[in-house]
């Protein structure tokens, strides 16, 4: 689940360890995401919240069972 999403937020992009964008997703109007772990290992990923013209925000995400 990612939080606190930022209005002006137009998609978000998961990348791994490696820099190989492994998710795509628009944003809804919500301020909060749930973004589904099927087929992502266990892991460092790096989700990235994009505005209209630029990326608003980097977050670090751990993957563990």
């Amino acid at each position: 689940m990612i939080s606190n999403i930022p209005a002006e937020a137009q998609a978000l992009t998961l990348y791994n360890s490696t820099g190989l964008l492994v998710r795509s997703l628009p944003v809804s109007e919500h301020s909060v995401m749930i973004v589904d772990r099927e087929n992502l290992s266990n892991g460092l990923y790096f989700v990235k919240i994009i505005g209209r013209d630029a990326v608003i925000q980097t977050i670090k995400v751990v993957l563990i069972d």
